[in-house]
């Protein structure tokens, strides 16, 4: 996500927000969000409004408007996107597996956002899976998946291993 992004995110979020408070919430110094923010007034995206001598006020214009909701659906779109190509590699994955014989399909990893994508595959495609974190419970004719590269470096070379996320 660009910089410039990430503050009019912050500006359509309050519009009496500081440019130490934007620098504080971007890790960005606050000399490069006084630079941005006046390069966003020169593209037109904001406009600043003096409050009184010490107070600023940075307000979206219809133009930073619209390039905020540009970017959210692009992000959505490309978000969609990505759980699709996990879906179609679930499918795909499983196909693989069933023809070498595989009994048993495991999650293997921590359930954050992208287990909970891989889940909803299997269980939208019917794929009958566990879940475990526990890699005594694995048996070396399973077919494991996995979605972080430390438990591949773990669990490679003992069971069939397939890292969803790098086979996209």
């Amino acid at each position: 996500m660009s910089k410039e992004y990430e503050i009019i995110e912050y500006l359509g979020k309050s519009q009496d927000i500081s440019q130490r408070k934007i620098a504080e919430k971007t890790g960005l110094s606050l000399g490069m969000v006084n630079i941005l923010l006046q390069r966003m007034v020169k593209k037109g995206l904001i406009k600043i409004e003096r409050l009184n001598a010490r107070s600023l006020r940075y307000i979206l214009t219809p133009k930073g408007i619209a390039e905020k909701s540009k970017r959210t659906y692009k992000y959505i779109k490309n978000s969609y996107d990505y759980i699709i190509q996990i879906s179609y590699k679930v499918q795909e994955m499983y196909d693989k597996a069933r023809a070498l014989g595989v009994k048993q399909i495991y999650l293997y990893g921590p359930q954050n956002e992208v287990y909970h994508i891989i889940k909803l595959a299997l269980k939208t495609q019917k794929i009958p899976f566990k879940h475990t974190s526990d890699k005594d419970a694995l048996d070396k004719d399973d077919l494991v998946m996995i979605w972080e590269s430390g438990d591949e470096q773990r669990l490679d070379g003992i069971f069939k291993v397939i890292n969803i996320i790098k086979t996209l």
